[in-house]
């Protein structure tokens, strides 16, 4: 009987980022609403859906990396989204039935990131997650049916099998992908094209090319972020849920919404087994019931759509339980002890060159500022001085004592600097600031 439930909870550990209701948030709704002052939130847009296959790591980092645009001069959304259908087909080197949930930054490493250059994403508009979705009559006379992902991909990889077996089927094949998904962006000819060459194709990429057309990866169909690093709570940090909850409100505070990860159910002690999900935090705040009896609340934007979000007020949970269960996520496979944890417990991002606006801005230099830029010996030329052969010595004297130290005000976007140096102007210049005297 031991080895059985073993079994059973094996399996739970592999099911990871579904769906479902959970023991962890069924107490939140007995207590009331936060007065505005002990709340802050962060609004991340639309509520999405990972369906029954997706990732929700891909979920959770395009979530973060479109509110790192929306904050950023230098980036535009224009009305669309980063394709998390995109972000999960890098990691898995294509799509498939059960996407791997890896580590943030694995997935950032297989998108080529590097905290000092642009990464370019692909849009939600060119590959859309809903793509993926089988339709499935349940009363076709009456016009009802529902979508599901996880038959979508299946389907797929049934047709990659009797594509290879009946080479000409191609016509009826890709007219029949059409149909069963209606949602697809590709067209019929780019269907033929790829059933022809898929001898040389795994079922995953064959998926992958059929949902994320080649198109998308040029430049008018991604989305282009600024540098970014990302970041994680180190272990020292991790030691009780009250640090771990001061550091997300410290985190929201800055606008930065961190991601959290979390089991669905109570982690079985001595063992690794752990139903993993992960979900952006996006506010806090404190409420209390009529007896006054105060709690801790965070509030998720989960991937698991709008019903989930609506069931819990808009995505509020237990601090208390949430971050219990966070804190009980294994650091890896080997580890059987909650001593140490893995990386992504709580993660966030942050712009490599950070905004210096809200240190500075509307504020002119003052005298001991500049006093202290004109202490470097500098020698500026303006038009101005090329008159100068043209007057007395004594005029010259008098103008070269007179003469002050020369301030040059430097922005990019929404990053501000004050120099006199031109050797150090000339450098900012080239980074792509744009240099006015003061």
């Amino acid at each position: 009987m031991k080895y059985l439930l073993l079994i059973i909870f094996v399996l739970t550990f592999s099911l990871t980022c579904m769906a479902g209701k959970y023991l962890a948030f069924e107490k939140v709704n007995k207590f009331l609403y936060p007065t505005q002052e002990s709340q802050k939130v962060i609004d991340l847009g639309r509520d999405r859906s990972q369906g029954a296959s997706g990732d929700c790591s891909a979920f959770s980092l395009s979530k973060r990396l479109e509110y790192l645009c929306k904050m950023n001069n230098d980036c535009e959304l224009n009305g669309d989204e980063i394709s998390p259908l995109y972000i999960q087909a890098v990691n898995d080197g294509g799509i498939t039935l059960a996407p791997e949930q890896a580590e943030i930054f694995k997935i950032l490493r297989k998108l080529k990131h590097n905290e000092n250059k642009k990464l370019s994403l692909v849009k939600e508009s060119c590959a859309p997650f809903a793509q993926s979705l089988y339709q499935k009559w349940i009363n076709k006379e009456a016009g009802e049916s529902h979508h599901d992902t996880v038959e979508g991909v299946r389907y797929l990889n049934t047709i990659y099998q009797k594509s290879r077996d009946c080479a000409s089927c191609d016509d009826a094949i890709a007219k029949q992908i059409l149909t069963k998904l209606p949602k697809l962006k590709i067209e019929y000819h780019e269907i033929k094209k790829i059933l022809k060459n898929i001898d040389a194709m795994a079922p995953k990429e064959f998926a992958h090319k059929i949902l994320i057309r080649d198109t998308c990866n040029s430049a008018k169909n991604k989305i282009t972020l600024p540098a970014f690093k990302n970041k994680y709570l180190e272990e020292k940090d991790l030691k009780n849920e009250s640090m771990l909850f001061e550091k997300i409100t410290k985190l929201i505070d800055r606008d930065i919404p961190p991601a959290i990860s979390f089991c669905l159910s109570p982690r079985v002690k001595g063992t690794r087994v752990c139903s993993l999900h992960e979900a952006v935090v996006s506010g806090y705040r404190k409420i209390c019931n009529a007896a006054k009896k105060c709690k801790s609340m965070l509030k998720l934007q989960n991937s698991w759509g709008k019903t989930w979000q609506d069931e819990y007020q808009g995505g509020w949970v237990d601090a208390d339980i949430l971050l219990k269960y966070s804190l009980n996520v294994p650091i890896n496979k080997k580890d059987v002890k909650p001593r140490k944890r893995y990386p992504n417990i709580l993660t966030w991002i942050e712009p490599t060159f950070p905004n210096k606006v809200k240190k500075i801005t509307n504020k002119k230099p003052t005298k001991s500022s500049i006093k202290k830029h004109q202490k470097k010996k500098v020698t500026v030329t303006t038009p101005q001085d090329t008159k100068v052969p043209t007057l007395s010595n004594q005029d010259v004297t008098s103008k070269k004592t007179k003469k002050k130290q020369t301030l040059f005000l430097c922005k990019k976007g929404r990053l501000v600097e004050f120099n006199s140096s031109t050797t150090e102007i000339f450098e900012l210049k080239k980074q792509g600031y744009v240099c006015k005297k003061r």
